[in-house]
């Protein structure tokens, strides 16, 4: 009966291991899914990280343009506020010099004016002395 005994346990150890195999490969084949559904899941965030770091890249050239614009813009304005700045000094100049000709002008004119009232005078008198004589 031993050997009966041992053939018992031997088949009893050997449907135990047929189960533990059968468990085990169920469980393989339930690891392997989540395996398959996480590597489908990587693939697609791969995927979408690409997608985003191509949106960001081009996001931070047009950035990159838009300072690049933005500075020729300022250096544009700041010498036209130089240049501005130095007309508007050189008109003011130039509108001090027109006034003061201006009013040099209006002084000999009305010099001008003294002096042929002052001809027609003298010629007057001349005539004046000239008939007399």
């Amino acid at each position: 009966m031993v050997s009966e005994g041992g053939k018992v346990g031997e088949t009893e150890g050997f449907k135990s291991m047929k189960e533990r195999i059968h468990l085990l490969t169920e469980e393989n084949h339930i690891l392997f899914e989540q395996v398959t559904l996480l590597r489908v899941h990587h693939d697609a965030i791969t995927k979408e990280c690409a997608e985003k770091l191509h949106e960001a890249s081009s996001k931070i050239s047009q950035f990159d343009n838009v300072i690049a614009d933005l500075t020729q813009t300022s250096r544009e304005r700041d010498d036209l506020i130089r240049a501005n700045s130095f007309l508007e000094t050189k008109l003011t100049e130039v509108t001090q010099i027109l006034s003061s000709m201006e009013e040099g002008r209006r002084s000999d004119s009305v010099e001008v004016k003294k002096m042929r009232e002052q001809t027609l005078l003298f010629h007057k008198e001349y005539n004046f002395y000239k008939d007399m004589a």
